[in-house]
């Protein structure tokens, strides 16, 4: 996980608090996001592995639950990103920092 949320308190380990900024957000969400796909390259492998028509059956289901939530935490993550980016445009652009988008 990025060092920003969970930065290392000089060595004694992560540092968890509760976040409400977008860009938290977007990086706790990216985070839940990773394990999914983890977990769900995982149920696939198994999957492939099994014969068992029921239990294949049955992760059929699981993969399809799973892609829908994976994709609701994508989105999730997508809107937290354009609101952090939103935010730092309007802080840059509100301090005189000017990017040439030619």
């Amino acid at each position: 996980m990025c060092r920003i949320i969970t930065p290392d308190n000089g060595g004694e380990g992560h540092v968890h608090a509760h976040v409400d900024t977008p860009i938290g957000v977007a990086e706790l969400v990216r985070d839940s996001l990773v394990q999914e796909l983890t977990s769900m390259g995982d149920l696939m492998a198994h999957w492939h592995m099994i014969d068992h028509v029921e239990a294949k059956h049955a992760l059929i289901h699981a993969l399809e639950s799973k892609r829908v939530v994976i994709g609701n935490l994508y989105r999730t993550m997508r809107e937290a990103e354009e609101r952090a980016l939103k935010d730092e445009g309007e802080h840059s652009h509100s301090h005189g920092h000017h990017h040439s988008h030619e």
